[in-house]
């Protein structure tokens, strides 16, 4: 038997002991918590690249879920990118997407980037469900690009250089995803960006080409420069003798030969492959044939994809194609100039007859994604370059997106409607774009960004009646492309609507997010309802725009001229 005194002794250690139980699960946390902030702070101060993952990779060993995990999970991913290790990338992503499911980077690291190959055979059987909902989540995740927060302490060119990299997978994948569904036009913009990041990527090459060809306004010139570019890329591969037996086929029907085919193999391919072409003294001219001299440069023209080639002749050869294409950026695409003579690589192409292939070959395996050596290097030892003068003429440059309602397109509202937007393009000034989108129960692309006013003529020349009301996920995704896309910093969307709308996509941003930086101008035609009108008048209110309310087509010109006046077009 205990007694009164023992008693009280055990009580006070029984006691005691869990004072030190509860002291230890309050204050022992609290010590991890700022050991692991010490660690995340030395690990983001590293001067190598290396040193960083090896320190970060500390800090992951002891990180508790929180945002500053999920910005050591988004730096290292970042870091072993540079470092080529796609295994593990793959697993921080993984862990990523487990903090933050719409998080894009962890979903551009994680997307299938083999589609089902376009066109072969062997094409895999894709629903149009699941296409249409790859497309989708695929713009949600550009849409999210937008708002990505940059980690704490990460250097602001190493975050500079993340966002390219993640937004130049997302823009491939997109495009690429357009291709398999035969979406040619829709593909055009989004490859360009990525080939245009992504230089030496075979699959957005190929898709490029392939969307440049088969889209309703092809541009040959361009197209057959991809398609050898792409065979340059994937050249020693089955996957490239393909590409390249299908490439020629379509450059003889369009007129072209092979020899000067040869020559266009050496002018597409970039610098580290462009293989010395021999001295050739006095080369016989050849009927058609491109100039007898490399161009100077072959790139990619500045971020528009389009291939820039200067000729040293003073009578360039023309497109196999005698009629002028222009492509989506409006500007028109001819052949590179290349040398005399054919490479032992490229002449035994010649030699074997081209298969007869009905439609385009599969994609070629995906290749690694090209990461600038300037992006490899500490961002801190170089000074970002200076940020450039806001521009401050009253009406500068602008990319105007035209987004009008299917439904309003009735037998007595087109013909003025289409008349009135047609001489809106009509009148862009240089340095202008413009792009037709429409909307019904989803938004679609009739013509992507462009100074061609004939191209977006002929755009709104097709528009039929079409029910839905999907105008808040049309003007997200509309204003998120305008941002994303538009070469200038003046973007305004004009939106013709009713005023009706379905509820927004669940899975989209915040409206506020998606239209911030892009002015909104509306017409309202047939608004039935203060709610409506409130709707339109708000959109344009918080962007700085305006809104105009009419109940007849004949009114629709006076609006529209005065609207555009504003931007600095001037209508007849």
């Amino acid at each position: 038997m205990f007694s009164q005194q023992q008693h009280r002794a055990e009580w006070r250690r029984w006691t005691l002991s869990i004072a030190l139980a509860c002291l230890s699960t309050t204050i022992l946390p609290a010590q991890t918590g700022q050991n692991s902030v010490e660690l995340y702070a030395q690990a983001i101060r590293q001067s190598t690249v290396a040193d960083q993952i090896r320190a970060m990779e500390q800090y992951l060993a002891v990180a508790e879920s929180g945002i500053l995990k999920q910005d050591a999970l988004e730096v290292l991913i970042w870091d072993y990118t540079r470092m080529d290790s796609a295994g593990r990338v793959k697993q921080l992503a993984e862990e990523l997407r487990q903090i933050d499911p719409r998080n894009p980077v962890a979903f551009a690291e994680l997307a299938d980037q083999q589609p089902a190959p376009t066109g072969s055979n062997s094409r895999q059987s894709v629903t149009s469900k699941a296409a249409r909902e790859q497309i989708q989540s695929l713009n949600s995740a550009l849409l999210a690009l937008e708002t990505l927060r940059k980690p704490e302490g990460m250097q602001a060119g190493d975050f500079a250089a993340l966002r390219r990299h993640i937004e130049a997978k997302l823009e491939g994948m997109l495009g690429l995803a357009y291709v398999n569904r035969e979406q040619y036009q829709e593909a055009k913009t989004p490859l360009r960006q990525a080939v245009a990041s992504d230089a030496r990527n075979a699959q957005y090459a190929y898709g490029l080409g392939l969307a440049l060809l088969l889209a309703k306004d092809s541009d040959e010139g361009g197209a057959f420069f991809y398609l050898a570019r792409a065979a340059n890329l994937t050249q020693g591969t089955a996957e490239g003798q393909e590409i390249a037996e299908f490439a020629r086929k379509h450059y003889r029907k369009a007129g072209g030969k092979d020899a000067d085919w040869n020559r266009f193999l050496l002018a597409a391919a970039l610098p580290a492959e462009r293989p010395e072409p021999p001295v050739v003294a006095h080369a016989p001219a050849v009927a058609g044939s491109v100039p007898t001299a490399i161009a100077a440069n072959t790139e990619i023209a500045s971020n528009s994809g389009t291939p820039a080639v200067a000729a040293t002749s003073s009578n360039p050869a023309p497109s196999p194609n005698s009629k002028q294409s222009t492509g989506a950026s409006g500007t028109s695409a001819g052949f590179g100039a290349a040398a005399s003579g054919t490479p032992a690589s490229v002449a035994s192409r010649q030699t074997s007859a081209p298969a007869k292939l009905q439609s385009p070959p599969a994609l070629p395996p995906a290749s690694p994604t090209e990461i600038a050596s300037a992006d490899i290097g500490r961002a801190a030892l170089t000074p970002p370059p200076p940020k450039e003068p806001e521009v401050v003429s009253p009406n500068p440059p602008v990319s105007l997106g035209i987004l009008i309602e299917t439904a309003l397109l009735t037998n007595r509202n087109r013909p003025i409607i289409i008349s009135t937007l047609s001489d809106v393009v009509h009148h862009l000034r240089p340095g202008d774009e413009a792009a037709i989108l429409v909307f019904s129960n989803q938004l679609d692309f009739e013509q992507d960004l462009t100074a061609n006013g004939e191209l977006l003529t002929e755009a709104m020349g097709g528009l039929r009646p079409r029910r839905g009301s999907a105008l808040l996920d049309g003007i997200g995704f509309a204003a998120g492309h305008l941002k994303r896309i538009g070469k200038n910093a003046n973007r305004v969307l004009l939106v013709i609507s009713d005023g009706r709308s379905s509820k927004m996509n669940p899975e989209s941003l915040p409206l506020s997010a998606q239209i911030s930086g892009v002015r909104i101008d509306c017409i309202g035609l047939d608004v039935d309802g203060e709610s409506g009108k409130s709707l339109l008048e708000n959109l344009a209110s918080t962007t700085g725009g305006q809104s105009s309310f009419i109940q007849s087509p004949q009114e629709f010109p006076v609006v529209a001229s005065r609207i555009t006046y504003g931007m600095g077009l001037t209508l007849r």
